[in-house]
């Protein structure tokens, strides 16, 4: 019954979060944020597992006081044997088949009914096995008939995340408030994440949400900018890709895209069943890419994956969630950019989504110094203003080849593409005024005097849930501004090749439209219009 209680305080976890968290978020420290998301947790966790623990130890204590070593040694064998194969039915056989809910109520009926048929057998003896067996059965069937409140869509909607979206304080007006914005059309418990998809109840501009684990990791209208960016910078850059590889599915959109370009094949990376499955639901924004018969989705792991590919891929895309997810920071760590070096063909191209909200200045230093000890070349585009990052890296220099690059957006699968109203690309002018970095600006904005992001010294998957909270979009901003010239150094160094006077007053006039007035804007104009660029 302990059990079935605080199953019932799980459900009012979202409600209880936002309740300590009180109105005035903005003044609340990081500190007792993970502080307050640690007692949360605790709250469900540590009781069970103490009461689990003083059960193992209350046995042997009472089989050595028999004097029955054999037994306490037996006692072990099944203890291990148990942890075994829980470990493996929880994760393989549970989640995917029950979901956590549903193995949650799984295991307190059968811990329910161990407990009665213990005291069973201690009453009635031996002779009475098959009342014990219907004591069993019967305790399960009581607890699935009153289990608790569960709402899925409640659980998946963030609260630790989008804090500031919620208003209501008692579970019931979250439920309502929550329905009210979206609805919940996918949910899965898969073997390495919950998965999710909403769609918005706003008649104006309805629009599908991917989750993993109440975190929004993509969407059919507000994401798209970044979606097709991540799979349009390498593919238009790079001389002649024949084949890709996607590490993370998402939404779909972007190996969609990918499939749109003159390539052989589109190895898509996914460790979670679950989101295969979901993106399905994105058809109509990535191109049906389940039925491409040049993608290939495979399940695993994505690093692992890449450790045998060496040399196979023309451009390598790599899609983590933000490094202070679980599990995301191993696919920004030195040892995984190495890996994807090693997989890339002679020239080719890592292009690499880099998320800047929710983390300091020096943190996204610490991400893009990383990526800079592995690509020597490094690029960066930005997708969404000051919030992603596109970085495009490789071993060797890379040369923009403007009347190739403008040639391939105007193919029509690509144009389409790209001219959506969410992404707003129409020419190639538009496509370069979202690039921010050269070489030589990464050089000077990551300095000297910070570490690297490694396995062995995962720095961001541990400063990142302490800066999650903090409002650093302005920071990163300036810090970005200080070095950000545009494509002006790409002409200086001739990096960018086959450029004239059209190009230019339209890069202009794109920077207008793109660019936030400010330094860097004031700066792109004032040097594309000097005659440094096209002589008197």
């Amino acid at each position: 019954m302990r059990r079935n209680w605080l199953l019932i305080l799980a459900s009012h976890l979202p409600a209880i979060f936002l309740s300590v968290l009180g109105e005035d978020r903005s003044a609340v420290r990081p500190i007792f944020l993970v502080g307050l998301k640690f007692t949360v947790t605790a709250l469900v966790l540590l009781l069970p597992a103490m009461s689990l623990s003083a059960c193992f130890s209350c046995s042997i204590a009472r089989w050595q006081r028999k004097g029955a070593v054999s037994d306490v040694g037996l006692l072990y064998a099944w203890n291990t044997v148990g942890g075994i194969v829980g470990s493996f039915a929880g994760a393989f056989v549970l989640l995917p088949s029950l979901s956590v809910i549903g193995a949650i109520y799984l295991v307190i009926g059968v811990l329910m009914a161990a407990a009665l048929m213990t005291l069973a057998a201690r009453e009635l003896g031996r002779r009475w096995l098959k009342r014990r067996i219907v004591i069993g059965l019967l305790t399960c069937v009581i607890v699935g008939c009153f289990r608790p409140s569960w709402h899925n869509h409640l659980m998946v909607s963030g609260p630790y995340k989008y804090s500031e979206t919620y208003l209501a304080r008692s579970t019931s007006e979250l439920v309502e408030e929550v329905s009210k914005v979206e609805k919940l059309v996918y949910y899965r418990d898969g073997k390495a994440a919950t998965v999710s998809v909403a769609m918005s109840r706003n008649a104006a501009q309805p629009e599908l949400y991917l989750s993993v684990n109440g975190k929004m990791d993509g969407s059919s209208y507000s994401d798209l900018p970044t979606q097709r960016l991540s799979a349009h910078v390498p593919m238009v850059i790079h001389p002649n890709p024949r084949e890709v590889c996607v590490i993370g599915m998402g939404t779909g959109c972007s190996a969609g895209s990918v499939a749109l370009h003159e390539v052989r094949a589109v190895e898509v990376v996914e460790i979670e069943p679950a989101v295969v499955e979901a993106a399905t639901l994105f058809g109509h924004v990535n191109h049906r890419v389940h039925e491409n018969p040049k993608v290939r989705i495979r399940i695993g792991d994505g690093r692992a994956y890449l450790k045998d590919c060496q040399g196979a891929f023309d451009v390598i895309i790599s899609e983590p969630s933000n490094p202070w997810q679980a599990g995301s920071s191993d696919l920004f760590t030195r040892s995984y950019y190495q890996r994807c070096s090693k997989a890339l063909k002679k020239g080719g191209l890592m292009c690499q989504w880099m998320q800047i909200y929710g983390l300091k200045p020096d943190s996204v230093r610490i991400l893009l110094k990383t990526y800079r000890s592995v690509f020597p070349h490094v690029l960066v585009f930005m997708s969404l203003e000051y919030a992603d990052l596109l970085v495009l890296g490789s071993q060797s220099e890379v040369f923009l080849d403007l009347p190739s690059i403008r040639e391939r957006l105007a193919l029509p699968l690509i144009a389409t593409d790209l001219s959506s109203s969410a992404v707003g690309i129409d020419s190639v002018e538009d496509f370069f005024a979202r690039f921010r970095l050269g070489p030589e600006a990464v050089e000077k904005l990551i300095g000297q005097d910070l570490p690297l992001h490694t396995d062995d010294r995962p720095i961001i998957a541990y400063r990142g849930p302490f800066e999650l909270y903090a409002d650093t979009r302005e920071e990163n901003e300036r810090l970005l501004r200080g070095v950000a010239r545009g494509v002006v150094p790409l002409i200086e160094s001739g990096h960018l090749l086959g450029y004239d006077r059209s190009f230019v007053e339209g890069l202009s006039e794109a920077y207008r439209c793109y660019l936030t007035a400010g330094p860097e804007q004031k700066v792109c104009l004032d040097w594309l219009q000097s005659n440094q660029v096209l002589g008197d």
